[in-house]
This record gives C-alpha cells, sequence and structure tokens, in this order.
C-alpha cells in the first residue's frame, strides 16, 4: 500500500491473498492507523472485487478505482 500524496509505503507480508485477509489487512493496518482514504486503486485481482472487499470500501466510505488489465502483446 502507498499513499499517494506522501508516498508512503506500507508492506505487509502475509502468506494468503483471499478476499478476507486483504480486507483485514487493510482495515487492521491501514485504516485504523491513518483513517479511510477517499479513493482507493486495485488492481483486477479477484480478491479486489469481492463482495466482501467492496462492502469494506462501502462501509468506510472509500472509492474505488481499477488499473487497466494486463495485456503482454
Amino acid at each position: 500500500m502507498i499513499d499517494r500524496t506522501t508516498k508512503w509505503p506500507e508492506a505487509i507480508p502475509t502468506d494468503d491473498t483471499s478476499a478476507e485477509s486483504v480486507a483485514k489487512i487493510i482495515y487492521e493496518n491501514w485504516i485504523t492507523r491513518f483513517g479511510s482514504p477517499k479513493t482507493i486503486t486495485t488492481d483486477q485481482g479477484r480478491n479486489f472485487e469481492s463482495n466482501l472487499f467492496l462492502k469494506l470500501l462501502q462501509t468506510m466510505g472509500i472509492q474505488k478505482t481499477r488499473t487497466t488489465a494486463y495485456h503482454p502483446q
């Protein structure tokens, strides 16, 4: 995670990238420390597109934007 304003990076080690784990990591390690961001930019991974993750963002009042899909050609 990187704060776009201050360029502050946070790296949280995890062995599980499920939607539940990602939502928990973002909540416990970012939102509780720095507050809710106005927007969050993610890739199009399934963990970021899950209903649970989208419900967390909705509950916290966070708008979500996505990066474009990777096209190796």
